[in-house]
């Protein structure tokens, strides 16, 4: 996979700064390994910034909004493309990462689990 451009570190960075609502409550569950795996923040890898990124299990998490909706097309692109490169994706929606974000970083956990032990970690 391509080196991101430093256009794309900038953007992430900034994106960092500006968390949705739906962003901020879920990562409220996921610093620290508070769930037992570290988890970065708008992680640039390739030419993809990726919401959430376990590197340890090679998880990308994606938190879709309404938006997503109308890219689905590019979304299943982008998932190919990761999955190419040995990246898994977990899409969840906003609104239950606003509504349960427990919920979802239990299901995020539990995805964790599951390629850790295929990866035989």
């Amino acid at each position: 996979m391509a080196k991101q451009t430093p256009f794309q570190t900038g953007r992430a960075r900034h994106q960092r700064r500006s968390l949705s609502k739906s962003q901020r409550r879920l990562w409220y569950e996921l610093p620290d390994r508070r769930i037992g795996y570290k988890f970065q923040r708008e992680k640039p890898i390739g030419p993809y910034i990726m919401d959430f990124y376990c590197a340890q299990v090679r998880l990308c998490v994606e938190v879709d909004g309404t938006q997503h909706d109308a890219h689905q097309a590019r979304d299943e692109a982008r998932d190919k493309a990761l999955l190419e490169n040995k990246i898994t994706t977990l899409r969840v929606t906003s609104r239950d990462c606003f509504r349960t974000p427990h919920a979802v970083a239990l299901l995020i956990k539990q995805k964790c689990d599951e390629l850790a032990a295929s990866q035989d970690l």
